[in-house]
């Protein structure tokens, strides 16, 4: 397993801040690009990747100038996963055209007033288009009505009471529920009896990576009861360089190891899928030669039994229908021999990486790695 431990990072840069940054930040970076699907291919993982590490790195710059309670943590961490799942707290048919990650900072005292709602963008440009989108506007909307919420919840020490904004499926609102809940239990959890509160000095924050920028003084925000919120731009002490540097040389091999693992994971369950997709097709189509006349009646015929099986089989295939589950049959033996390949090679991937020979599938079930040796012909490399 990589080494992830805050002394790994100590010497990533020649700047103390940047490595204490980074140090106060591994659990969480790691945490998240852990979360991130390993289905997840080509540049949109480069672009979700990057901006997991420059968010989670921003926040923590945020926060060293101005530290946090357990309770203000807790309650940032709440909001920030209310405010990424708005769609389903509230009960909205329509996503929010908000940016991807959002976070609070709270007073300096300790207190549960929300000073800043602080956005991350990754580009200059980023910012532009969702200035377009009118996103921080949106934001505002998003994080008030979370936070009402919140507060809605902490007073009621129930979610029964919370309806959706919009006429939702019974299965949606079941879901909508179960994740509220968990609101419920982490609230109780932090032992959060206080409401928050947004200052009426509030600010919005916008940070961007250092030598990245963008002219908003038109961007214009107010609060629900028409208060200014004053707009601002922050740069991060951590350019894009630094970013990539990150993730060179810190999230690479853990983002390997868990994508290996996980594509080793998803080939074990798709090959026992198609075995047992192919177990039933293979049966229907014994049914139908079984059931054939012609077949049968060769099939129990004890001489040239073989050549007439083949030749009513030939028939059957006529049947553009037995002919096409015929060939499913074969492409799908044909799938799992490369699975089986492709897995083979993940597996040694793996072990290397891992330094173990054994692994959990999805099911649950720990398997062993045992690689079968066998001889190839080197197609007369020594006899020259």
């Amino acid at each position: 397993m990589p080494d992830f431990s805050p002394e790994s990072t100590k010497s990533l840069f020649t700047e103390k801040y940047k490595n204490d940054v980074l140090g106060n930040s591994y659990s969480e970076i790691t945490q998240k690009l852990d979360s991130i699907s390993p289905k997840i291919y080509g540049d949109y993982r480069k672009i979700l990747v990057f901006g997991t590490v420059f968010e989670t790195l921003a926040v923590q710059e945020q926060l060293a100038n101005t530290p946090e309670t357990l309770s203000q943590k807790g309650m940032r961490r709440l909001v920030e996963d209310l405010y990424q799942q708005s769609q389903l707290a509230l009960g909205e048919l329509t996503p929010i055209s908000t940016p991807d990650f959002v976070s609070v900072i709270f007073d300096k005292n300790g207190e549960l007033i929300v000073d800043q709602i602080v956005e991350m963008k990754t580009s200059g440009k980023a910012l532009e288009v969702g200035i377009g989108k009118e996103q921080p506007k949106k934001s505002v909307e998003t994080i008030e009505r979370v936070v009402s919420l919140i507060n809605s919840i902490i007073e009621n020490k129930s979610v029964s009471h919370l309806s959706s904004k919009d006429k939702i499926s019974n299965k949606k609102e079941e879901k909508r529920q179960v994740f509220l809940n968990k609101i419920l239990k982490k609230i109780a959890e932090l032992d959060i009896n206080e409401t928050i509160t947004l200052s009426p000095s509030l600010e919005y924050v916008i940070i961007l990576p250092q030598g990245e920028n963008r002219d908003i003084s038109d961007l214009k925000l107010h609060s629900k009861d028409g208060t200014a919120i004053e707009a601002k731009i922050i740069n991060s002490q951590f350019s894009k360089k630094d970013i990539h540097h990150v993730i060179d040389h810190y999230a690479e091999n853990d983002i390997e190891y868990f994508a290996i693992e996980n594509l080793i994971k998803t080939h074990i369950s798709h090959i026992d899928t198609v075995k047992i997709e192919l177990a039933k097709q293979a049966e229907m189509f014994n049914d139908i030669l079984n059931n054939d006349a012609g077949y049968k009646k060769a099939a129990d015929e004890s001489k040239e039994i073989n050549k007439k099986k083949a030749e009513a089989k030939q028939n059957i295939l006529k049947s553009p229908s037995n002919a096409s589950l015929n060939q499913k049959i074969k492409d799908m033996r044909q799938e799992i021999k490369e699975l089986k390949n492709a897995l083979s090679n993940y597996l040694q991937q793996y072990q290397k990486i891992a330094d173990t020979d054994q692994i959990e599938s999805e099911d649950g079930e720990v398997r062993q790695i045992v690689f079968n040796a066998h001889l190839v012909k080197l197609s007369g490399r020594f006899s020259k």
